[in-house]
């Protein structure tokens, strides 16, 4: 049996990227988890990208504050993003003799640039954004 379903503030929701090929088995096992009360809800597929093949999928858990505070079973205690992903791949693992579908966290990159660095090796030169990449001739 379900328990009431919890206040928005406090689920912690976050984001996965699964291959498109792989999205019905991965949606499969992310449902499994919520009828164990693992996950809160269905997961939700925001979004996919034929030229890239990859789908973005929010998926929502109690927070490990509120599990805490609830006296959740220890099974579902401090739930986070990584251990999701991690039981889906097991899971699948077992199943599957051994295959995982691809997927993974949603991040958010910053600080990604050349600016100021140089990397050397060879003769040949490439420039730009004030970094420097040689080698080859």
């Amino acid at each position: 049996m379900r328990a009431e379903r919890p206040r928005r503030d406090e689920l912690a929701t976050d984001e996965i990227i699964v291959a498109i090929d792989h999205l019905a088995v991965v949606k499969h096992e992310l449902e499994k988890l919520r009828d164990l009360d693992v996950l809160v809800n269905d997961p939700e597929i925001l979004d996919d990208d034929d030229r890239l093949r990859l789908a973005r999928v929010k998926i929502q858990f109690l927070s490990d504050v509120v599990a805490a505070q609830n006296d959740v079973l220890e099974s579902t205690a401090g739930t986070n993003i990584s251990e999701i992903i991690g039981m889906v791949r097991d899971q699948c693992r077992y199943q599957y003799r051994g295959w995982v579908p691809t997927l993974g966290k949603n991040r958010v990159l910053s600080g990604i640039g050349g600016e100021g660095g140089q990397v050397t090796g060879g003769g040949g030169q490439v420039t730009g954004g004030g970094g420097q990449v040689t080698g080859g001739g």
